[in-house]
């Protein structure tokens, strides 16, 4: 996907963009979903902190500059009308 720093949800059905929000930085790896019991989908995303290199690929924050946490790991249920 874009290196834009947002995630999005698409419909199944015909691929339109149906929900969309930002994140801190761009997020890394397979986006996971599941549906809970009662039907809601919720979306996991990992966003590790991470500096651009203008067009060079990706490389670490300085260690001044990084998340003593390493990252993020962001967890949005989805609207109902997906």
């Amino acid at each position: 996907g874009p290196f834009d720093n947002t995630v999005r949800a698409t419909a199944l059905s015909d691929g339109r963009e149906v929900w969309t929000h930002p994140l801190p930085f761009t997020a890394q790896g397979t986006p996971m979903t599941y549906l809970s019991p009662g039907g809601k989908q919720t979306l996991i995303v990992v966003v590790p902190v991470f500096n651009s290199t203008r067009g060079n690929g990706y490389q670490p924050l300085p260690a001044y500059e990084e998340d003593p946490l390493g990252g993020y790991v962001f967890a949005f249920r989805l609207p109902d009308a997906m």
